[in-house]
């Protein structure tokens, strides 16, 4: 019997500070730090991407009845925005935890966030038509975004720490098709490429070594895609959100396979016109830093509830 995995999800809850008066002199880019604070699942792309944090139930055949929880949390920092460039730095923290026997998790980790968009951008219709009266001087049909992310893990049930630093490129556009707009037939994604560096103590399971110490850099590809297949008929309550990791190894020592990849597969059913409640189903298959680089395949079934912007 195939292990069946009940989640409970909760969005980004985003929490908005009031307005200042018209007559206000401009803030510092750091005067509303901690004003605004969102929950996800993590903090790995896009501000767009917004996984759901998991509070999750097992029950299987194979492995037994066990619970995993993943949460981040995320809170404004410093940001600035002007015609021409907007940068943010936000902290955030993440836990997770996974009672499974053959992969027991307990990670509490704090990160700092950063990103950059450079601009500004043409403006177009859905239909991809231009708006040029909307233009500001000098617009672009697509700009560069920066993502610096600095983060210290520590897991308690492995005695593990990882240290990591990742600095991706994308790119975003207001028009349907290019990275970043939906198009009238439902589709988005983001692309990006960069360099990570990661250094990580032993994944242990008792005295038994799970995966071994790991110090290097990769060259880092990730594609993040989602899909509304019946936005044509005006019906979104069915969504499919696909990822996929390639690491290339740059150099270091430790890693038997020096390219690992991961990937991720969701179909949501929202069930109500809301998208606060949907049924889910979700694939992930390759190698990801989180268990030393181990190869792992799971299917779960989802219950996600969506709270929030």
């Amino acid at each position: 019997m195939k292990s069946v995995i009940i989640i409970v999800l909760l969005s980004g809850i985003v929490f908005v500070s009031p307005a200042m008066g018209d007559g206000a002199s401009e803030e510092s880019p750091c005067l509303k730090a901690f004003s605004q604070p969102s929950v996800r699942k993590a903090f790995d792309g896009s501000k767009d991407e917004k996984e759901p944090a998991s509070i999750n139930y097992v029950d299987s055949d194979s492995k037994g009845t066990f619970y995993s929880i993943d949460v981040g949390l995320k809170v404004k920092g410093c940001e600035k925005e002007t015609d021409k460039v907007s940068w943010s730095i936000s902290p955030s923290v993440e836990f997770h935890r996974s009672s499974e026997r053959e992969k027991n998790v307990n990670k509490k980790s704090f990160a700092l966030n950063g990103e950059s968009f450079i601009g500004p951008l043409k403006h177009y219709g859905a239909d991809g038509s231009p708006m040029k009266d909307l233009d500001q001087p000098r617009a672009k049909i697509a700009a560069p975004f920066f993502l610096v992310k600095t983060k210290g893990t520590r897991d308690s049930e492995a005695h593990t720490a990882t240290a990591s630093i990742q600095a991706l490129a994308s790119a975003f556009s207001l028009r349907p098709g290019l990275p970043g707009r939906i198009t009238p037939a439902g589709f988005r994604y983001y692309p990006y490429i960069g360099l990570e560096y990661l250094d990580q103590l032993p994944v242990k399971q008792g005295t038994v070594v799970l995966a071994h110490e790991f110090s290097g850099s990769f060259a880092l590809v990730r594609l993040y895609a989602e899909w509304y297949p019946l936005r044509l008929i005006h019906y979104d309550r069915l969504q499919i959100i696909g990822t996929y990791t390639y690491r290339e190894l740059l150099g270091g020592k430790g890693l038997d396979d020096g390219n690992p990849a991961l990937f991720t597969l969701g179909v949501n059913l929202f069930l109500n016109n809301d998208e606060t409640i949907a049924l889910g189903w979700q694939l992930e298959d390759g190698r990801g830093p989180d268990l030393g680089f181990r190869d792992e395949r799971a299917v779960s079934v989802t219950f996600r509830v969506k709270i929030g912007a």
